[in-house]
């Protein structure tokens, strides 16, 4: 019996299609910080400019968008969009979230946390632990989730992953996260400007010559070129473990462009028969399972 994951697609021409799923966009952040907590210039800024990027230029749409800014992102609305959204949201459709604002994290509870809009500076029982997002992550239905955190200690959410080879297939499921640090401080930016990360990404997406991008070259390239904007932080693009995540690959596409054809693969070993991997009729896993071992894969996820 096949899983959900193990759907049968030739690896032909005819396999390059638009995916059948919706794009929901989840946005979250926070400048106007309020009891004790200091107020940042451009966690907003850098939240509008990356979901309007993703609205004219690549396959999202304004109607499964859900957009949470100053005292809208509470706690309280955090935890019934995030739970209406996994009501919503399909087998067959992505999740991309993003969220810039104060993150935290307390040594004497090994635990990272993000700060909403009703935050109180020094009480930990008013801000987001990491495992609430994870938990959300988890029990989200969607084939890929993608996220992105511009907040400080954002790389406590890994919680020790180890990296994985990409398997850059879209129809498996997926859970990953771009983060602007690791258990640092990152930069806020100057006013009126996108913070270093923020910055970095957009230019990313903006690129005009590419159709498509998967979420790993994505986060590659954010993690390469931030570099040249600072040396103060160290973001983090990693799978995430324990949370249903199975060998698979998101991928923003642009308007009206169809997925990309599987990378080329260079097989070195003589002995290793090649010659039926393109051939019309040639299921996805049975391709996955020839180039990229997704058997081993699936076992170290779940077993």
């Amino acid at each position: 019996m096949k899983t959900r994951d193990e759907i049968e697609i030739p690896f032909d021409n005819a396999s390059a299609e638009i995916p059948k799923g919706k794009n929901y966009l989840f946005i979250i952040a926070v400048d106007d910080y309020q009891h004790g907590i200091s107020k940042l210039q451009n966690a907003v800024r850098d939240a509008l400019a990356f979901r309007q990027i993703l609205l004219e230029s690549y396959q999202f749409e304004s109607e499964y968008c859900i957009t949470l800014i100053d005292e809208q992102a509470t706690r309280t609305h955090f935890d019934q969009h995030f739970i209406e959204l996994n009501r919503r949201i399909t087998e067959e459709d992505n999740l991309v979230f993003y969220f810039s604002g104060h993150g935290t994290h307390s040594k004497e509870r090994q635990q990272g946390y993000w700060l909403l809009h009703n935050a109180v500076k020094g009480d930990y029982t008013t801000y987001l632990p990491n495992f609430e997002v994870i938990n959300f992550i988890k029990s989200c239905p969607a084939r890929h989730v993608y996220g992105i955190v511009d907040a400080c200690f954002s790389g406590t959410l890994f919680r020790n992953a180890e990296p994985e080879p990409p398997s850059r297939l879209y129809h498996y499921r997926s859970r990953y996260l771009l983060t602007a640090g690791r258990e640092e401080k990152v930069l806020d930016g100057p006013m009126g400007k996108n913070s270093p990360f923020a910055d970095t990404l957009l230019q990313q997406l903006k690129d005009p010559n590419q159709k498509s991008i998967w979420g790993v070259d994505l986060a590659r390239k954010v993690l390469k070129f931030i570099q040249y904007q600072t040396n103060l932080q160290t973001p983090r693009g990693d799978y995430l473990k324990d949370v249903q995540h199975a060998g698979g690959e998101m991928v923003f596409l642009k308007k009206n462009e169809k997925l990309p054809p599987p990378p080329e693969v260079k097989i070195q070993s003589k002995d290793m028969d090649t010659r039926g991997l393109s051939e019309k009729g040639t299921t996805i896993e049975q391709h996955a399972e020839k180039i990229y071992n997704i058997d081993k894969i699936d076992n170290a996820e779940f077993n």
